[in-house]
């Protein structure tokens, strides 16, 4: 897959001592809405685009000239079937069913699109986790990734305890997340290095989202930094966030939820262990990614993290 080689990242620090969140000077709100108004007549895009317009706005932007829209690939048939993969691991979920919102699907008209105040939900010194005030978010526990984590190559596994995964021991060479709107199920272990860098992964099931709705998420995410789509077969909910440490399941891309996730949590400065890290990824093929595995990880995988300080982490070269 054209991975002989691969960029050095950066590296960023993991602290979170000293460092100051300035939040970008414009976000995702009315302008958004007029992109998703958009998206409810899109179609389907395959090969090259032309850029998206700029919806959201990354507290960190990538210095690299690779910011334009990558090519999508076109859909798989041969997409793996739906898997029964389990969640055992531990964590908590925020749950108030008396301002539980309205999840069930709606159609792609201005009407169902949601109204949310950006600066409600931008992280801050005195409130460095927004996500906590979203209804339904599911935190992993930070003990299950051990004191660092294990970089593997293609096509080792890792023990992932969620699926979607949302952190821990990933692949070292990461999945390029720079709005990139994937349209083939793409492997479990390159995508969570993404997170780690700050994206925000949104998964689909290809069987229960409609068409409607797969156009509007792709329409928002494409060739907006720190943010990737992918199909994920097997979901119990049509749709799944995934950023590092935190989950939410929803059943539409209506949901306002949606939105305050991705507010709270892309490039989030006291949450992203990676912070400067690009999503550019050059050599990550966008069209034929490492392919998903919907198997559960045998006894050979790899453990979601580890206590010894001496394993290797960061951003290193893949070595095949």
């Amino acid at each position: 897959m054209g991975q002989s080689s691969s960029p050095q990242g950066t590296g960023g620090a993991r602290s979170r001592a000293g460092r100051k969140f300035v939040r970008p000077a414009s976000g995702f709100g009315g302008v958004l809405a007029a992109g998703l108004l958009l998206a409810g007549c899109a179609t389907t895009v395959t090969g090259a685009a032309s850029p998206a317009p700029d919806l959201l706005t990354s507290p960190v932007v990538s210095t690299s000239a690779a910011g334009s829209t990558p090519p999508t690939a076109p859909v798989d048939p041969t997409a793996p079937e739906e898997t029964d993969l389990q969640q055992t691991g531990s964590g908590s979920v925020v749950t108030d069913e008396s301002s539980e919102p309205d999840r069930s699907t709606t159609s792609a008209t201005s009407d169902a699109m949601p109204v949310v105040d950006p600066d409600e939900w931008y992280p801050t010194e005195d409130n460095e986790d927004p996500s906590l005030d979203i209804t339904g978010i599911f935190l992993e526990e930070p003990a299950n990734y051990g004191s660092s984590y294990l970089h593997v190559t293609d096509p080792e596994r890792v023990a992932y305890q969620h699926f979607p995964p949302m952190g821990g021991s990933h692949d070292g060479y990461w999945a390029a997340c720079n709005g990139v709107v994937y349209q083939v199920p793409v492997r479990n272990e390159n995508m969570v290095h993404s997170l780690e860098h700050g994206a925000v992964w949104i998964t689909y099931n290809p069987e229960t989202l409609s068409a409607d709705d797969i156009e509007a998420v792709s329409a928002l995410a494409e060739g907006q930094n720190y943010l990737m789509v992918s199909p994920y077969p097997g979901l119990k909910s049509p749709l799944s966030l995934q950023s590092w440490g935190h989950q939410l399941e929803l059943d539409s891309p209506w949901d306002e939820r949606l939105y305050q996730f991705v507010y709270a949590l892309r490039q989030n400065p006291y949450l992203t262990p990676e912070i400067n890290a690009t999503c550019d990824q050059p050599t990550f093929d966008v069209t034929d990614p490492p392919p998903f595995d919907p198997s559960t990880p045998g006894p050979d995988a790899f453990p979601l993290g580890s206590d010894d300080t001496d394993v290797p982490t960061g951003d290193a070269p893949p070595t095949s």
